[in-house]
Parts: structure tokens; sequence; C-alpha cells
């Protein structure tokens, strides 16, 4: 096969969107694609994943992989406020390896078709290791960025997070106690809806992806506030129980799992206390912004020493 006739077969699993027709004026098979967004802003956002660094090919196929690095995508865009629309595909992959491409392809396919987005291009390149890339574009109405959080605002999870770490530490640890876990680390999938119904009324927005310690660091250093995040309202969701099971089987502190957990692609967002009945039909309050010290992430009072993932790290 060369490389013409696989950007034709890949054509053929990327189909188009009915939603995008009246945008997009060339797709896959120019040297560039064409669009015309309609008036209102747009989002871009890159993500990469590397084998051997955000993958294992013994535990991940093909499809998952390329799922797992779509989702990420997706959420970036959406942890803006806005709605992706298309998807631009790079990837180098092992010339024995050329079969799993049409796979990953199929996985990529599959969640742009749960968002109703389009995948209009890219590139293929014959590689020492498997890498795939994704660029994903979208737009919307206005924008909810990490530096709006206001000082009484209430801090909110949608999910609650620490199912990633769960897996992959099973995974590592040649344990399965718990197959939805191990699932979810290798493919991250929730309902998208739930973005729908933060951007009503967030101030300010994240997707964890390096874990809450991180990315809520994210956005008080943006915001210029103190995050407090209290315990007891994390072990009040209702997922906690499970959650504190399966991590004390696994060796795991609960509490730290949950913290620390990356992948998790669920929004941790802040809202006015003016929403708070809305909110919590959908999401789980577990804090507050302050503005003791601006730029921290405190745990009950106290400034939170995990520092989550970091790539350089």
């Amino acid at each position: 096969m060369n490389e013409r006739e696989a950007i034709a077969r890949l054509k053929e699993i990327f189909t188009p969107s009915e939603r995008l027709a009246k945008e997009l004026r060339v797709g896959i098979g120019d040297d560039a694609a064409i669009f015309s967004p309609h008036n209102s802003l747009i989002a871009t956002s890159t993500d990469i994943v590397t084998e051997g660094v955000h993958f294992n090919r013994e535990w991940s196929d093909a499809k998952s992989i390329g799922r797992k690095v779509t989702i990420a995508n997706l959420a970036d865009i959406f942890a803006m406020g806005m709605r992706p629309n298309f998807l631009l595909v790079s990837a180098t992959i092992k010339k024995s390896d050329v079969d799993s491409l049409f796979e990953i392809a199929q996985g990529i396919q599959r969640e742009a078709t749960r968002v109703d987005a389009q995948v209009i291009g890219g590139d293929i390149s014959l590689g020492d290791c498997l890498t795939v890339s994704i660029t994903a574009i979208g737009e919307g109405e206005r924008s909810i960025l990490r530096g709006g959080a206001n000082p009484g605002d209430n801090l909110y999870l949608a999910n609650l997070p620490g199912r990633s770490l769960l897996g992959l530490t099973q995974l590592m640890q040649g344990k399965r106690l718990d197959e939805a876990s191990i699932g979810f680390h290798l493919v991250p999938e929730f309902d998208w809806s739930t973005y729908d119904q933060v951007r009503e009324v967030a101030t300010a927005m994240i997707d964890i992806s390096d874990g809450i310690a991180k990315d809520a660091r994210e956005i008080a250093k943006a915001s210029g506030v103190c995050i407090e995040i209290e315990s007891e309202l994390l072990m009040r969701h209702p997922d906690f129980p499970s959650h504190e099971m399966i991590a004390s089987r696994l060796g795991l502190d609960p509490l730290k799992t949950i913290l620390g957990s990356g992948e998790e692609h669920t929004p941790l967002f802040t809202s006015s206390p003016r929403h708070r009945s809305q909110v919590e039909t959908f999401a789980h309050r577990v804090g507050r912004i302050g503005e003791s010290v601006q730029g921290e992430v405190h745990l009950d009072g106290a400034p939170l020493g995990l520092e989550g993932f970091d790539h350089f790290n």
C-alpha cells in the first residue's frame, strides 16, 4: 500500500458531518483544508501522544489509542466553553504496523462522531515509534477562561476523578480489581453534554488532564485567587466509597488518588453562589474561592503539596 492509497482509505473512514457541510469548503485530499466559520470565536488546541510515554501497546489496542487522544483534544475545546468542529490528524508509524493506522483512524472517527466533529486533513509518515497528534478547532459565542474565578465563587467537579489512576495502577500491578476503572484509563469516555451544562454557569473552567492538584493551581494563578478544597466535601461525593475501597486494596491513598489522577478530562470549574441550586443538580461542590494567598491551592486550610503530572518530570 502506498501513501495515496492509505490517504484514500483514511478519507473513507473520516466521514463528513452534515452539521458542518456549509462551513467546510475543502476537506481531505488537497494541500490544505478550507473552512468558512460563522461570525464567532474560534479556538484551537493540539495534543500529541507517543508510544512508551502516553500509552503502552501491551495494554492499549490501536482503536483505543485513537479514541483517547481524540478525547483529550475535544476536552480542551469544551473546557474553553466552545464546541469542537474540525480535527487535523497527524501520525508517524512503523512500516510493519501500517494496519494500526486505520484502526487508530476508526477510534478517532468514533469520538468525532459522538460530538458531530469532522476530520478534515493531516499528515502521515513512517517513524521509529507510533505517535499521534491532533489539532482541534472549535467555535463558540463566548469563551470561558481559567482566569475568570472570583473570591466567593464555589468550586465544582462534574465527576469524581481518580478512575484513570486506579486503572493505571491495576495495569502496572497486574491486577484486575475493577474493570470499569481499567477501561476508563484506556478510554476516558464520559457524557460530553455535561460541558453544555457547565457552560451556562461557569466563571472559570479547566479540564482535568494533569490532576486537580495541578489544574486547580492553573485556575488559581490565572485568576489571582486562592482555591480552598475541602476533603470532607470530596468524601461526600456519592462515588467516594467505591473509589476508597479500590484505592485501599491497591495500596493508594484515596484522597491523593482523587487529587493526583490525570487524564480524567472532566471539568473542574468555578461558579457564582447565585447559581448554586442550578449547578448542584449536575455537579458536586468541593470547595470555594478565597483571596488569602493568590495563586495557591489549599486542602483543609493548608497548602496542597501534590504537584500533579508534569511531562518534563
